[in-house]
C-alpha cells in the first residue's frame, strides 16, 4: 500500500511579470516553489494567465517529487484582479487544471498578499510598486480600499512599465517587444543612467515617484487613518535599495511625515500560502 499523501497548502503569487508558487505544509514549513511567466488577465488574457499559474503550481509539485502531495486550499493574489466578476472568471479558467478544481480556492488582487507580508492584519497602507502600480489602503475600522494607477489615458504611473515606456519615448534605451514585462526590466537601465547623472532619466525618476505619492494620497484620502500611519512599499522596485527608492521615500516623507515605513515580514507568495493554510 502506499502512503498517505501530503497535506499541503498553497500561495500564489502572480505579478505581471512573474507567477510564484509556494507549497507549504500544515505547519507552515516550506516545502517547494516555482515560477513562471506573468499572469495579469489584462495583460496575458484570462487562459494565458491560467496557464502561467498552472506552470508554477505545476513545477513546484514536481520540485517536491517524488513525495505525492495533496493540495488542501489555495489562495492566489494575483496582479488586475479588481472585482467578484473577474475572480470568478479566472477561476473558471483555472478549472481545467486538477489542483484548482475544489471549492478551496481563493483569488484575490496580488496587492492583498502584498499588504499581509508587509502589514499583516495591522491597518495602514502598502504602495506596490513593480511591473505595475497600486495601493491597498486598511482603517481602524476595517474598511479596505484598492487604488489602482492603470487608467485609460495613465498607464500605472510611477511603475517599472511606465518608467521604461518613457525611456523609451526619450530615446534613452531601446526595446523592440511591446510586453509589458519586457518594457518594465528597462526600468533599472533608467535608474542607473539617473544615478550617473543624467537630467533626463532623473526626471523621469522623479515625475514617476511624484505619481505613486499622489496614488497614496488618493488611497489615504479614502480611508480614515490620520497623520499617523503604517506605510509598507514593496515589489520588484519597492523593495530594493536604489535612487528610485531613495527618491520615493523622501517624497513620501515629505508629503506624511507621520507615516511608519514599513519593511516586508515575508514575501508575498508566503503570505499568500499563509492565508491559503488559515
Amino acid at each position: 500500500m502506499g502512503k498517505n499523501p501530503i497535506q499541503v497548502f498553497l500561495g500564489v503569487d502572480g505579478g505581471g511579470s512573474n507567477t510564484r508558487a509556494l507549497l507549504i505544509d500544515q505547519n507552515g514549513d516550506r516545502i517547494s516553489e516555482g515560477k513562471s511567466f506573468g499572469s495579469n488577465p489584462h495583460n496575458e488574457g484570462y487562459p494565458q494567465a491560467a496557464s502561467n499559474i498552472n506552470e508554477a503550481v505545476q513545477t513546484a509539485l514536481e520540485t517536491a517529487a517524488p513525495a505525492q502531495l495533496k493540495i488542501e486550499s489555495a489562495f492566489c493574489g494575483i496582479a488586475g484582479i479588481r472585482n467578484t466578476e473577474e475572480q470568478e472568471r479566472l477561476a473558471k479558467e483555472l478549472q481545467h487544471f486538477p489542483w484548482a478544481q475544489s471549492d478551496r480556492l481563493a483569488i484575490d488582487h496580488d496587492v492583498s498578499i502584498a499588504y499581509a507580508a508587509v502589514l499583516g492584519t495591522e491597518s495602514g497602507i502598502t504602495l506596490i510598486c513593480g511591473t505595475g502600480s497600486s495601493c491597498f489602503g486598511k482603517d481602524l475600522s476595517g474598511k479596505t480600499i484598492l487604488t489602482s494607477g492603470r487608467t485609460e489615458i495613465i498607464d500605472d504611473p510611477g511603475s517599472g512599465y511606465a518608467i521604461g515606456l518613457e525611456a523609451i519615448e526619450a530615446g534613452l534605451v531601446q526595446e523592440l517587444s511591446n510586453i509589458r514585462s519586457d518594457i518594465a526590466k528597462l526600468a533599472p537601465k533608467v535608474i542607473d543612467l539617473a544615478q550617473n547623472g543624467m537630467p533626463t532619466a532623473q526626471n523621469i525618476l522623479n515625475r514617476n515617484a511624484d505619481s505613486l505619492v499622489k496614488l497614496i494620497q488618493e488611497t489615504h484620502s479614502k480611508i480614515e487613518l490620520g497623520d499617523t500611519f503604517n506605510l509598507g512599499i514593496i515589489g520588484g522596485l519597492g523593495s530594493i535599495d536604489t535612487l528610485y527608492r531613495k527618491i520615493l521615500l523622501e517624497k513620501v516623507l515629505s508629503e506624511f511625515p507621520g507615516s511608519k515605513i514599513r519593511l516586508t515580514r515575508n514575501t508575498p507568495v508566503e503570505a499568500a500560502a499563509q492565508l491559503a493554510l488559515g
